[in-house]
């Protein structure tokens, strides 16, 4: 009787955790998709002065970094977290229920733990800023170049074109 609970047990939690990263994969593309669009809509509505006074590889830097982020990581991201809550809040349970005097570790672990996070992404929050803020100019610099290369092609020639005219 043992083998075949465990057999059911098992091929449920594989069927469920199927089901789950599937759809998370479908709330992540939506996600995306519906970040695409809103992030094109505010850029392409902004007013004039902000593209003067913005840098176009910040703009760049802005579609590809953190839209790359939000396309390639976030539903992996939030699939593990949902799992591991669920499995840290399952063994909790459990051992809360053979040791009562484990919920008051509990609790002050999460209070600490809430503080830290909080404190961390602040940190993170900020590294990117900078980070965005450093890779701007190398990315305008970049694009400008690769503008100015159709000119410099013409420019190549203009000796050319004014041989045969002049």
């Amino acid at each position: 009787v043992y083998p075949e609970v465990y057999a059911a047990g098992a091929l449920g939690h594989v069927f469920l955790l199927g089901i789950g990263s599937t759809l998370f994969a479908e709330a992540g593309m939506r996600a995306s998709r519906s970040l695409h669009w809103d992030c094109l809509m505010a850029v392409l509505k902004a007013p004039l002065a902000w593209f003067e006074d913005t840098p176009s590889g910040r703009t760049v830097s802005r579609f590809s970094s953190d839209l790359a982020m939000v396309d390639l990581q976030l539903t992996m991201i939030l699939d593990n977290f949902l799992q591991m809550l669920l499995f840290v809040l399952m063994m909790l349970g459990i051992i809360i229920v053979i040791v009562p005097l484990v919920a008051i570790a509990a609790a002050a672990s999460a209070v600490l733990y809430y503080f830290q996070a909080v404190a961390i992404d602040r940190a993170n929050r900020e590294t990117k800023r900078t980070k965005d803020a450093a890779m701007g100019p190398v990315q305008t610099n970049l694009s400008e170049m690769l503008h100015s290369v159709s000119l410099l092609q013409v420019d190549e020639h203009d000796g050319r074109i004014r041989r045969f005219f002049f």
